[in-house]
């Protein structure tokens, strides 16, 4: 009897000496925010203490994978600009959205997804900025001149600690419900149910571990998304800022993850709420071939508390003066 319990025991720390582990660091709805506020009834931590948590998460984590599910930049159409130029062309840019851009490069994103948001300065910007950057886009094609641009690559796959995380990235069909006709008129958002089945077939015929979505939806419709098709195992989720929390009036440092927000019979969707404030890190196990959640946390990023990352600071000092030089120029050209 005694060998039999032995055997067995030795059996269950196999088995989980085998089961394999990554982490997902996920954010989202930055609305523009390159520094933060103390701002009391609406607080913002800003890119500038993301960037520093990022570096210093991954300094103690290996295995992770780091996603953006959109609305990096602000919805205004009203905006400080500059001349600049870019490969060897004469522009006009605006001055801050550049090193916001800048700033998903020196983060190091795997997968970053286009929010309704991102086109707000235009999608000749966009499309200019997205060439270097890690965007995945399953259904949307952008019209630049009245022409069809295409951006980005449905899916990719990433080998995370020995674990083949396939994401597919996807906007939803809502996404730019509100936007102004501007901007709706140069979309074209085919169905995303649709692409994400098609694609996500694809990664499943390529033997991956874990087929994983970021989507710039909403809550409801990723829900939906997750549940009707069967090859995803996790969403994540933007657009909506949803917070998954018990209470959301709750403090910050007394939150509580509401796990039937999250937990869809085995199948999980992630969000990390308002304001770009919150970076989410969900940690799965694979387990004989099932996706597991084995914890899940809401980091938030105390404006006066957490550190500045020292790069992006240096660009907020330089976007602080150059909007200073816009003011004026405008001011006298008023006058």
């Amino acid at each position: 009897m005694r060998a039999i319990l032995v055997l067995f025991a030795a059996a269950v720390a196999f088995s989980v000496l085998q089961a394999q582990e990554f982490t997902v660091l996920f954010t989202a709805s930055l609305n523009g925010n390159l520094d933060g506020c103390f701002c009391k009834s609406n607080p913002k931590s800003g890119l500038v203490k993301r960037a520093y948590f990022l570096n210093e998460y991954r300094k103690q984590n290996k295995n992770t994978v780091l996603v953006e599910s959109g609305d990096i930049l602000s919805p205004d159409q009203m905006y400080l600009k500059e001349k600049a130029i870019v490969n060897g062309v004469a522009v006009e840019r605006p001055i801050k959205e550049p090193y916001i851009f800048e700033g998903f490069r020196y983060m190091k994103y795997d997968a970053i997804v286009l929010g309704d948001q991102d086109l707000s300065k235009g999608v000749a910007y966009f499309l200019n900025e997205a060439k270097t950057l890690p965007y995945l886009n399953a259904n949307v094609t952008l019209k630049e001149d009245g022409k069809a641009a295409a951006f980005g690559t449905p899916y990719l796959i990433k080998n995370v600690g020995g674990v083949k995380v396939g994401i597919i990235g996807a906007t939803g069909d809502v996404a730019f419900r509100y936007q102004k006709a501007a901007i709706k008129n140069d979309v074209d958002v085919e169905s995303d149910v649709q692409a994400i089945s098609k694609y996500a077939k694809e990664l499943a015929a390529q033997k991956v571990d874990v087929i994983m979505l970021v989507a710039h939806a909403g809550y409801d419709r990723e829900a939906d998304l997750l549940k009707k098709i069967p090859e995803l195992s996790i969403v994540v989720g933007g657009h909506d800022q949803h917070l998954p929390v018990k209470d959301p009036d709750m403090s910050y440092d007394r939150e509580e993850i509401d796990m039937k927000l999250v937990d869809f019979d085995g199948k999980y969707l992630l969000t990390s709420g308002p304001n770009g404030n919150r970076v989410g890190a969900a940690t799965f196990r694979i387990w004989n071939g099932k996706v597991m959640l084995k914890q899940m946390k809401l980091h938030y990023l105390d404006y006066g508390k957490e550190k500045d990352d020292p790069k992006v600071r240096e660009w907020i000092n330089e976007v602080v003066q150059k909007e200073m030089k816009a003011f004026e120029k405008r001011r006298v050209e008023i006058k």
